[in-house]
């Protein structure tokens, strides 16, 4: 694999062949690039399997719920691969808080798209994909629901199970989970616990409605990594993402895991401190 200079740190990231379609830069990875690319790391981007350029480190990079197995088989021949072993983050998969219709649960339960993202990224590439292979798959990945979830906006939440339409259990499309929110002051938290490699950043933010992306950042919630974090994370196989969460009862409850993260504004003091904070944890995966 190294027909390149010797000392030369050379890192691959293979996108979806539909990403260079789309805005494809909304993601935090790459502010990351930038970064990487300052501390004297090489970063080259290819959008499919057709080319495979040599490099020490692979970076697999596929904003899908379901990763392809092309793309899963393609990533063997590089000596490392980052996020190689995550080929699927839909909560129907991956999700610890399901509920079902016969479960013994009469709690508060959320109904969400199984998709990450409520499915915006599978839409995305469908609309860019072929006439001829539109037909082929006939329908797009958005399953037909009775109920419009189309964003994190759109999921419901039901102070128990009872209450929910009974329809909904049999959407393949949606999950229902356990709502298990923190509160302080009348407010609700969720916790953001970014990482790559050894490296991680968490974020607390605080907002009046139950279900948010970005609140008020607070810094007096701020509590230690907790341990079944960084297990659930090795067992599951992630290298780079970032994980969800609430703390109930001093645990911790994650409830959405994603690996190709988004960002809003990557001007933004609060992303450039984290890249900064995160850039290094690439280092240990070249040695």
């Amino acid at each position: 694999m190294s027909s390149f200079k010797r000392g030369r740190r050379r890192l691959l990231i293979i996108h979806h062949e539909n990403e260079r379609r789309v805005d494809y830069k909304r993601h935090l990875i790459h502010v990351m690039i930038q970064a990487w690319k300052a501390a004297g790391i090489e970063v080259i981007e290819v959008f499919g399997i057709r080319e495979a350029p040599p490099a020490d480190v692979a970076f697999l990079h596929i904003d899908l719920s379901v990763v392809p197995s092309a793309y899963l088989k393609f990533t063997r021949r590089y000596p490392v691969v980052l996020n190689g072993a995550v080929a699927d983050i839909r909560k129907s998969h991956l999700s610890l808080l399901r509920v079902d219709p016969g479960s013994n649960y009469a709690g508060p339960v959320i109904v969400k798209s199984a998709l990450n993202c409520a499915g915006d990224p599978e839409m995305v590439y469908f609309r860019y994909r072929s006439k001829f292979r539109r037909i082929f798959d006939r329908k797009p990945p958005h399953p037909s629901h009775h109920v419009r979830i189309e964003s994190k906006a759109d999921y419901r939440v039901y102070a128990t199970p009872t209450e929910m339409p009974a329809s909904m259990w049999k959407c393949p499309g949606l999950v229902v989970e356990k709502f298990m929110p923190e509160r302080h002051d009348g407010l609700y938290c969720l916790r953001e616990w970014y990482f790559c490699g050894e490296k991680s950043v968490q974020w607390v933010e605080l907002s009046p409605n139950p279900i948010f992306t970005s609140g008020q950042q607070v810094h007096h919630l701020d509590v230690p990594l907790h341990p079944e974090l960084q297990a659930l994370r090795k067992r599951l196989g992630f290298d780079y993402g970032k994980f969800d969460y609430t703390m109930v009862d001093g645990r911790p409850v994650i409830f959405d895991f994603n690996k190709t993260t988004g960002v809003v504004d990557p001007q933004a003091e609060k992303t450039q401190e984290m890249v900064q904070q995160l850039v290094p944890g690439l280092d240990p995966y070249f040695n």
